[in-house]
């Protein structure tokens, strides 16, 4: 499946629009997580747990993403975005959502 944060794909065309794909993940911080930040808040510095509960909830949430594409019939999801939300003291949600589409080469 291709993917693209672009409308279009170099050397392809959209032959058909299928419609949006949205794949979403929420993930809970643990409280030693918390104790970690506060120090790096004291003393600066990156967050690496939380920099890694992250980047794994936006691997999740894209592929749940693909997976629905794919269930819609889709071979690219184009325009693709990522938005976070916090859902709960201890937990954040990412979302992937992207337009899928069926694209010829062109």
């Amino acid at each position: 499946m291709k993917l693209s944060t672009m409308d279009f794909v170099p050397g392809y065309k959209v032959e058909e629009h299928i419609g949006l794909a949205i794949g979403n993940c929420v993930m809970a911080k643990n409280v030693f997580g918390d104790f970690s930040a506060g120090l790096r808040n004291l003393f600066g510095g990156e967050v690496a747990n939380y920099s890694d509960l992250i980047r794994e909830s936006q691997q999740k949430a894209m592929k749940r993403m693909k997976d629905r594409a794919s269930e819609l019939g889709a071979n690219a999801v184009l325009k693709i975005h990522f938005g976070t939300s916090s859902v709960m003291k201890r937990a954040s949600e990412i979302t992937c959502y992207g337009t899928a589409v069926i694209l010829e080469k062109a």
